[in-house]
């Protein structure tokens, strides 16, 4: 939102009605393999390696988080709002690097 701000010629911006969601799954058993699928010590060629007893519940998870925020780009910052330039500074220092190497110019 700062950058989209700035990139816009606004100071800075808003955020409100912040809504979240995360979905979690945890699945019963491995539909590939069945209720009895779990960890268990198993003896082929290319699996050896100690997993526990056979009855254990499957280890596969799934989680689908979203999260959503309605932004106001603002021409004045007043109170309770974010100024642009400094929330880029101090996502800079706090995460140094992250932006990736500079975008060259396009040549013509």
């Amino acid at each position: 939102a700062a950058q989209l701000a700035l990139a816009q010629g606004y100071a800075g911006f808003s955020a409100s009605n912040v809504r979240s969601n995360v979905n979690t799954v945890v699945e019963d058993y491995d539909p590939l393999y069945g209720p009895w699928y779990g960890p268990g010590f198993y003896r082929y060629p290319y699996w050896n390696y100690p997993y526990g007893p056979y009855w254990a519940p499957s280890p596969y998870a799934f989680e689908q988080t979203s999260v959503t925020i309605e932004i106001q780009l603002r021409h004045a910052v007043s109170g309770g709002d974010y100024d642009g330039a400094d929330v880029i500074a101090q996502l800079r220092s706090t995460y140094p690097g992250a932006e990736g190497p500079p975008i060259p110019a396009p040549t013509s």
